[in-house]
């Protein structure tokens, strides 16, 4: 029980917790480039990392682009990726 010389949590006050995603809008921008394009440098940046020992993306739910629900971020969402920019596949998923 929190007491009313807790000034954080005062007597019967509940502290709240907020989850703040780094994603925005739509997901993709997977090597976080400042104009949050997506493009050839996104499947290259996620292919080095899931295969190559490249680099964790500085935003995992940007790399989850064909947004599976688990968040998984595997081949698929390279494939996914590559359908969109190169051969007319649906867009990035939003950002969840």
């Amino acid at each position: 029980a929190w007491t009313s010389n807790d000034m954080m949590h005062p007597s019967g006050s509940m502290p709240i917790y907020l989850t703040v995603s780094c994603c925005e809008g739509l997901t993709g921008n997977v090597d976080n480039d400042a104009q949050n394009n997506t493009d050839l440098a996104d499947v290259i940046f996620l292919t080095a990392y899931l295969f190559a020992g490249g680099a964790e993306p500085q935003c995992m739910g940007e790399a989850n682009v064909n947004g599976d629900v688990s968040g998984n971020v595997d081949l698929e969402d390279v494939i996914y990726l590559v359908s969109n920019l190169f051969l007319g596949g649906p867009a990035p998923a939003p950002c969840q």
